[in-house]
């Protein structure tokens, strides 16, 4: 390498460093406390994470809970489960009946007593570092409906992408000698110059894999989606994520209420037979109470595919299956992407052991 691009790349480095790294400390401290919102949240509120409880949950309560605030006819509901909480993730979007008043909710729920809380009065101490972890508190500057907040640490993440990649430029040649070089007893300048590049080369991988993912995540939208949706789709977001999302299938809703509600702790304890080898993460009820509802009950196990989630999806008026999706099943290319950046980036492939280790790291 001239002396020339050493320079431009060392100083840009620096720069791009400089720039982020207030903003940078605060993401970091907040994301490795994040990694544990479950636990701490288990912790503040005095509720020890019922497994067994969570395994032979009655989800027709659970229905019938939700059905105690609102109509649930014609409503999309979504049943969210975690392996480390007891707290559950409930909501329902607005009935595709405009009879039906009430635009839906989301909602915690707690899978041992089963009382239920909208998201402010659940607010707790996890889910502000979660939520500082990538600037939701900022949004508010950007006015309504503006993320100002996603978009500083999307920007903040992309730059230290950037910086990532020169600071290997500018190392390269002497990366692995001066990775054993460590001089405690030289001036502070030097000890600060070793541990950098010392600490750097072990992080390296978690903090590439942070940045991309994380770039992704909060910046993708305005950078890829919207130009791809203007190329290709006449500028309709809403058609490129049709036509790419990983999400549960929409059924035509066709005004036919049904007389009998499904029976979802039989469908429920159906899919964990059918889905071995997983844990169950969510249970979705399409088009609630109509002729067109379907049941989907999605699995996953990291350590059985890394990138692969199970299924099964039940038609709500006989209860028969009509598709299954094994865990060790073909998986489309966007779901595939999907799975793959959200394990690498909450660092879950390898379970709470490789969390603490990513978190200790940052």
């Amino acid at each position: 390498m001239n002396l020339r691009n050493y320079n431009i790349y060392f100083h840009t480095h620096t720069i791009s460093g400089i720039i982020i790294s207030l903003i940078l400390y605060v993401i970091f401290f907040a994301g490795s406390f994040a990694f544990f919102k479950a636990e701490i949240t288990n912790w503040q509120k005095d509720t020890p994470n019922a497994v067994v409880q969570k395994q032979n949950i009655d989800m027709n309560r659970v229905r019938d809970t939700m059905a105690g605030s609102m109509n649930l006819y014609g409503r999309d509901l979504y049943i969210s489960l975690n392996e480390r909480t007891r707290k559950m993730v409930v909501s329902a979007t607005a009935s595709k009946d405009t009879t039906v008043k009430g635009r839906g909710g989301y909602y915690y729920m707690d899978a041992a007593t089963f009382n239920m809380k909208d998201y402010r009065k659940d607010y707790d101490l996890g889910e502000f570092l979660y939520r500082l972890h990538f600037l939701a508190p900022l949004n508010v500057i950007g006015g309504r409906g503006f993320p100002f907040g996603y978009y500083v640490a999307g920007l903040v993440a992309f730059l230290f992408l950037f910086a990532i990649i020169t600071g290997v430029l500018v190392h390269w040649k002497k990366i692995v000698s001066n990775f054993y070089v460590f001089r405690p007893w030289e001036k502070l300048k030097t000890l600060w110059t070793d541990l950098h590049t010392a600490l750097g080369v072990i992080t390296l991988p978690f903090l590439f894999v942070f940045a991309v993912t994380g770039a992704y995540y909060l910046i993708s939208y305005p950078l890829v989606s919207q130009p791809v949706a203007a190329a290709q789709y006449g500028g309709s977001t809403d058609s490129l994520f049709k036509a790419t999302s990983a999400s549960t299938v929409a059924y035509d809703f066709l005004y036919r209420p049904t007389e009998k509600a499904p029976d979802l702790n039989a469908l429920y304890l159906d899919a964990q037979t059918r889905m071995k080898h997983t844990h169950v993460t969510s249970l979705v009820v399409s088009n609630y109470g109509d002729a067109s509802m379907h049941i989907t009950i999605n699995g996953a196990n990291q350590h059985k595919n890394f990138t692969g989630t199970a299924s099964v999806v039940y038609n709500g008026a006989t209860s028969a299956v009509e598709k299954f999706t094994p865990i060790d099943g073909p998986a489309s290319y966007s779901k595939a992407v999907d799975n793959l950046m959200y394990t690498l980036h909450f660092g879950n492939f390898g379970g709470i052991w490789s969390e603490y280790c990513i978190s200790y790291w940052v």
